[in-house]
């Protein structure tokens, strides 16, 4: 009776050396990961820093989009004032030219 005890004390220890091996690889494997996961990913604290970064650079590209709105516009204004004057202009000169040439 004590010889079976002893062996299946044995297998019994046995088995838990290979589930204790078992879970020390798993643990080992996941703070692997977890380093990596540190090493390669941001924390919050840094995230805010950069969502407040990216505030501000959106409202300096909002800006910028708004002058260049406004320079379109008046660019837009120039054209069609120097396109009419450009064409009146055009217009005398072929005036002067047919009054010249008959």
């Amino acid at each position: 009776m004590e010889k079976q005890k002893d062996k299946n004390q044995d297998t019994n220890i046995a088995l838990l050396q290979q589930d204790i091996e078992y879970i020390r690889k798993e643990v080992g494997s996941m703070s692997d990961i977890l380093k990596r996961v540190e090493k390669n990913y941001i924390n919050r604290g840094e995230l805010e820093l950069i969502l407040k970064d990216w505030d501000s650079i959106h409202k300096d590209i909002s800006k910028e989009i708004e002058t260049i709105k406004i320079d379109l516009a008046v660019f837009k204004t120039q054209v069609k004032t120097w396109g009419g004057a450009g064409i009146i202009a055009l217009g005398i000169a072929q005036y002067i030219i047919s009054l010249i040439v008959k």
